[in-house]
């Protein structure tokens, strides 16, 4: 399609430049039809979208999720009386459970 509009564009630059002819002579009526291509070709190729084309995979690849548990016997007792060992079982629970 785009080179049909552009082949278009140069017969209609061609035609106009002939019958400029019998109206302003061969030299001007040349570079009137020279310049008015000039003109017209940045605009249709303009026209024609760039599309680059990217490989996607099929499926979606996930990433491990790297978790660092601290089983250290100051995490098991003190202040928070082993409730974070806890915590964290469950949070890694829940993550392989989706």
């Amino acid at each position: 399609m785009y080179i049909v509009i552009l082949l278009t564009t140069i017969a209609v630059c061609v035609g106009l430049g002939i019958s400029w002819v019998r109206e302003i002579g061969w030299k001007r009526a040349s570079i009137a039809a020279c310049i008015r291509l000039g003109w017209l070709i940045p605009i249709v190729w303009s026209l024609q979208p760039e599309t680059i084309t990217e490989k996607m995979p099929n499926t979606l690849v996930q990433q491990p999720i790297h978790i660092l548990l601290d089983d250290s016997a100051s995490m098991t007792g003190g202040k928070f009386g082993g409730k974070l060992n806890s915590k964290a079982s469950d949070t890694i629970e829940f993550i392989e459970k989706e």
